[in-house]
């Protein structure tokens, strides 16, 4: 049976190794498909890219040759679900095969203007706003060395998130399916939004803690994945 692939795109500061403890709750029912951020990981030394669209062009460039010939769904959280939906739009410009599902989290929707602008803070009060999203061990954020090396990365992609422009035009026709924690600044119903952007069905899902619940409730949120992709 062909498995399908999921597509997983990473969070502001993550990389190709983000969702690494997904993947044991999917049981080996599905490929996982992490492809790296330029100016990290295997790619450490690339320029970044603070332009959504041009960074999600780029993705949609290296996942292409998945796409075309098995059944698949993309996954994102925070900037990852707002890279999920244009690489989205690009397949549906394109024509090629759409992906089976949308899964996002800790987003609200495209279409609703950006009001932060993190990435215009001076280092002390970025680094105090790392700790209130938590994420991120505190070892790391009081260790200047690797700060220094860090700050740069999360300071381009929070721009990639609050200086994306939405354009109003192309609607998807895929299921989306959108996690929020209910200790997180995204309301439910700027994640309701997320409707406006398909013209199928798009369910809301919440959990207890902040941005970063995902990982309290991987196993859940894993199991919701494959009910949505494997058929029984």
């Amino acid at each position: 049976m062909t498995r399908t692939n999921l597509i997983c795109l990473p969070f502001a500061g993550g990389n190709a190794y983000s969702y690494n403890g997904f993947e044991k709750y999917f049981s080996g029912k599905l490929n996982m498909i992490n492809p790296e951020l330029p100016g990290r990981g295997v790619e450490f030394g690339r320029p970044l890219i603070n332009d959504a669209c041009v960074l999600a062009d780029q993705l949609f460039n290296k996942i292409a040759s998945k796409i075309s010939h098995q059944p698949y769904a993309i996954y994102g959280h925070s900037m990852g679900s707002l890279l999920a939906y244009l690489i989205a739009i690009r397949i549906e410009t394109e024509g090629l095969p759409a992906p089976v599902h949308l899964f996002c989290s800790g987003r609200k929707a495209p279409s609703l203007p950006a009001t932060n602008q993190y990435h215009k803070l001076p280092d002390p009060e970025l680094i105090a706003k790392l700790r209130e999203y938590g994420g991120s061990p505190e070892e790391v954020l009081s260790n200047n060395e690797i700060m220094a090396i860090f700050l740069p990365i999360i300071r381009n992609d929070f721009e990639v998130s609050e200086a994306y422009k939405h354009q109003h035009g192309i609607k998807l026709n895929i299921p989306i399916t959108v996690f929020i924690g209910n200790e997180d600044t995204v309301s439910y119903n700027e994640a309701a939004a997320w409707q406006n952007e398909t013209n199928m069905k798009t369910d809301v899902l919440t959990y207890p803690g902040g941005h970063f619940f995902i990982f309290d409730h991987a196993e859940t949120i894993c199991n919701i994945i494959l009910k949505n992709l494997i058929t029984p």
